[in-house]
């Protein structure tokens, strides 16, 4: 889905929407800026590194030009280099 149009939340700022779109989500980045963000973890069923791995992947996935995760996914280990923060965390 093409999302072209930019709305305004009261007290948030700027977002990005879809008119026609089930559901218009806020960056939970620029969310933490301006509120509070609490995470319930009782409710996943995640270990801590599957949750640790997650993050990078993310992180990863912004770094190397935004891939549909399902592109991310096909990648071999090999196919991208650790970085020096990788190795020391």
């Amino acid at each position: 889905m093409d999302v072209t149009k930019k709305g305004v939340v009261k007290d948030y700022g700027t977002i990005w929407c879809h008119p026609t779109g089930f559901a218009n989500i806020l960056s939970l980045k620029n969310t933490k800026k301006k509120y509070r963000v609490k995470f319930d973890s009782v409710k996943n069923n995640y270990s801590v590194r599957q949750f640790s791995s997650a993050k990078k992947a993310c992180l990863l996935q912004n770094v190397i030009g935004r891939p549909s995760t399902e592109d991310l996914i096909k990648y071999e280990d090999n196919m991208i280099p650790e970085t020096s923060q990788d190795r020391t965390s």
